[in-house]
């Protein structure tokens, strides 16, 4: 609560009893304004994030006690106040989305920023949430390393693709670096997974592969 002190009379034999004056509240941080209203910092940061609690009117970022005093008078009137808003592992839950799709759905631009950063407003989820079908089947794939690629194209085409051959598709544009993991690339698996389908493309790894032939020492072990 506020550093609010009561008034004590004090007296002396012979004297009428004199009352101290009050103590006036001192100046809050963020944590103590929290501890005041009586607010978990759920509250308090939605609060905050939804302009409820005012700014900091001073400049060591602190609310003057006037400023307290008034905000803890009325703390029944502004929890009340205080919006339904999401923070990211709950619209992730909304989602049902992990960590990495919802990296890739953000990155995308799949995911709207935050109307109330660092939280979104419900009127936002309720958008996302009525196309999150939509949404999930839109969010790119995860991006492999040389030798699952290898892998998924050999699976796709029933060519013998090599790890090796990823960097060479890579160099004629039909592979991109997208990230990578401890210094290995990790390649877009969506351009991977569109040669199959692509009469052209699908010519130029079959070259590839031809080109490098059986007998050819096969690339350093990739993730």
């Amino acid at each position: 609560m506020t550093d609010t002190q009561q008034t004590t009379p004090t007296t002396e034999p012979g004297t009428t009893a004199v009352a101290k004056p009050p103590r006036r509240t001192t100046a809050h941080t963020a944590a103590q304004l929290q501890t005041a209203l009586g607010w978990n910092q759920a509250q308090f940061g939605r609060a905050v994030a939804a302009g409820v609690i005012p700014p900091c009117d001073m400049k060591t970022l602190r609310w003057s006690g006037g400023v307290v005093d008034d905000l803890v008078a009325r703390r029944v009137e502004l929890a009340a106040m205080i919006p339904d808003l999401l923070d990211e592992g709950q619209l992730m839950g909304v989602l049902e989305l992990g960590f990495g799709d919802w990296r890739r759905a953000r990155e995308a631009g799949l995911i709207p920023g935050p109307q109330r950063p660092p939280y979104w407003t419900r009127t936002q989820a309720d958008a996302l949430t009525e196309h999150a079908g939509q949404l999930r089947g839109q969010i790119p794939p995860q991006p492999l390393g040389a030798r699952r690629c290898a892998e998924l194209l050999a699976e796709l085409t029933g060519l013998q693709v090599d790890q090796a051959d990823i960097g060479e598709l890579a160099k004629r544009g039909l592979a991109s670096v997208v990230d990578d993991y401890k210094g290995w690339a990790l390649y877009d698996v969506a351009a991977l997974r569109a040669i199959p389908g692509d009469t052209e493309r699908l010519a130029v790894l079959t070259e590839v592969v031809a080109r490098r032939g059986p007998g050819r020492a096969r690339g350093k072990a990739h993730p």
